[in-house]
């Protein structure tokens, strides 16, 4: 004598299975005895099979684009070889970044110095020369002290820089980040 669970063992799932035909007989024939005595379980296939009639109805719509992916989709582009193989997008964008701060410190501190926020490097007293004998030598050029020049009495900027390296310092490390953004720009169009 075989026992057969109870009717709440079957499920939808089970259903649905008898109604595609997959199951083995002996389980075709245990669900069949069990819809013959349990009007819900017949209900659930009636519904199973109501909605099994309206999907077949249902008119096909094919899928706007494929969901696989193709290499092309993926981004697979031509490798870039050689010494250049490294530079990417980012790393020019880091780099264009790090020269951006050291050009926003040199020109904050430049303009701090110029307008006396922050104090400019102390600087030994520049000496005048004085002749090539010493006074007490009988040296006759000893009275008159030789003029420093204009280089040699220019204050100094920030870092103690003198203004002119300055200037080309903060254009240069300008025209450095535009082309390293130029560059990363250029690199991220490239196919």
């Amino acid at each position: 004598m075989i026992i057969h669970p109870p009717n709440d063992a079957i499920d939808d799932e089970l259903l649905s299975s008898y109604l595609d035909g997959q199951l083995p007989p002996q389980e075709q024939r245990r669900i069949e005895a069990a819809l013959a005595g349990d009007a819900a379980l017949a209900s659930s296939l009636a519904t199973l099979r109501y909605t099994k009639t309206l999907l077949a109805a249902a008119p096909r719509v094919p899928a706007p684009r494929p969901f696989t992916l193709t290499e092309a989709m993926l981004g697979q582009t031509r490798q870039r070889r050689g010494w250049l193989s490294w530079l990417q997008p980012a790393t020019l964008r880091g780099a264009a970044a790090m020269a951006a701060v050291m050009l926003l410190v040199l020109l904050v501190g430049d303009v701090g110095v110029r307008t006396e926020i922050i104090p400019a490097a102390q600087t030994a007293q520049v000496q005048p020369e004085l002749g090539g004998l010493t006074p007490d030598q009988g040296d006759p050029t000893a009275i008159i002290a030789k003029v420093p020049t204009e280089a040699a009495t220019a204050a100094p900027g920030f870092l103690g820089l003198p203004p002119g390296v300055l200037l080309a310092l903060q254009i240069g490390l300008a025209v450095l980040v535009v082309l390293l953004l130029a560059g990363a720009w250029q690199l991220s169009r490239a196919p």
